[in-house]
C-alpha cells in the first residue's frame, strides 16, 4: 500500500512562496486597485464635520440646599444616575423639534436626532453634546442651541437651574469622515490579501504534473527516459 495518495499533494512553503514571487506583479497591481477604490469612494462620499458643547451637571434645588460647602458622594451618585436621563432629555421630541424650529431647518425629528450623540466624560460630572453634520456651521449651531434649550427645560421638569455649559461648540475645521488615508490603506492591504490567497489557493489545487521529480515524488514511479521537446514541429506547420 502506497503510504502517499495522489489527492494528498503536500505544498511546501518554498513552492508557496515561487508562486507569490511568480505572481507579485499581479499581486500589487490589485492591490492598487482596490486602494485607488477605497480612495475614489472615500472622495466621493459627503464630508462629515464633528463638534461638541460640554457642560458641567448641576443638582435638583433640594439636594443643592443640604450642603453648600462642598459637593457630597450622595450628590455625584445622583448626577450618575441621571447621565442616561439626560441624555435621552437631550435627544427627546420636545427638545429636538424647538432646536429645528428655533434654528429654520429643514429636516424631520429623526434625522436631527440621528446627528446628535450624548457622552458623558469619563470619572467626571460633565456630558458633552456631540452634533455630526455635513455642514461645519450648522454643526456648531445645533450643538449650541440644542444646550441652550436642554438647560432650559431641565429646569422646568426637574428644577435643575445650576447646570454650566464649559465650553461652547466652535465650527470644525477638519472633517471626521470619511477618512481617507485610512480607506485607502485599507483597500490596499485587502487587495494584498486577495492576491496572496488567490495565489496560494490556486497552487494548493494545482495537482499538474509539471516536471520529472513530481512524477517520482507524486506517483512514486521511476522515470524511465525523456523526450525533449522538438521546437522546429510548430514551424513546419506554419
Amino acid at each position: 500500500m502506497n503510504n502517499e495518495r495522489v489527492d494528498e499533494i503536500e505544498i511546501d512553503l518554498f513552492s508557496l512562496w515561487k508562486a507569490i514571487r511568480k505572481n507579485l506583479v499581479l499581486i500589487l497591481l490589485l492591490a492598487v486597485v482596490l486602494a485607488g477604490v477605497g480612495f475614489g469612494v472615500s472622495k466621493l462620499l459627503p464630508k462629515k464635520y464633528s463638534t461638541f458643547t460640554t457642560m458641567l451637571l448641576g443638582r435638583p434645588e433640594e439636594y443643592t440646599s443640604v450642603s453648600q460647602d462642598g459637593i457630597r458622594i450622595d450628590d455625584v451618585n445622583l448626577n450618575q444616575k441621571l447621565i442616561g436621563t439626560y441624555g435621552e432629555f437631550i435627544k427627546s421630541r420636545n427638545v429636538t423639534m424647538e432646536v429645528i424650529e428655533n434654528l429654520g431647518l429643514d429636516m424631520t425629528y429623526e434625522q436631527m436626532k440621528s446627528k446628535v450623540n450624548v457622552n458623558r466624560l469619563k470619572d467626571t460630572e460633565m456630558i458633552s453634546i456631540e452634533v455630526t453634520d455635513t455642514i461645519p456651521l450648522r454643526a456648531k449651531d445645533i450643538a449650541n442651541e440644542m444646550a441652550d434649550i436642554f438647560r432650559v427645560k431641565i429646569a422646568e421638569a426637574l428644577k435643575i437651574n445650576n447646570i454650566q455649559i464649559v465650553d461652547y461648540a466652535i465650527v470644525p475645521n477638519n472633517p471626521v469622515s470619511p477618512k481617507l488615508r485610512r480607506n485607502t490603506a485599507l483597500g490596499g492591504m485587502l487587495g494584498l490579501f486577495l492576491g496572496v490567497s488567490i495565489v496560494v489557493l490556486k497552487a494548493i489545487l494545482d495537482t499538474s504534473i509539471k516536471t520529472a521529480d513530481d512524477i517520482t515524488e507524486y506517483l512514486g514511479l521511476p522515470v524511465l527516459g525523456m523526450i525533449p521537446r522538438d521546437e522546429t514541429v510548430g514551424r513546419r506547420k506554419k
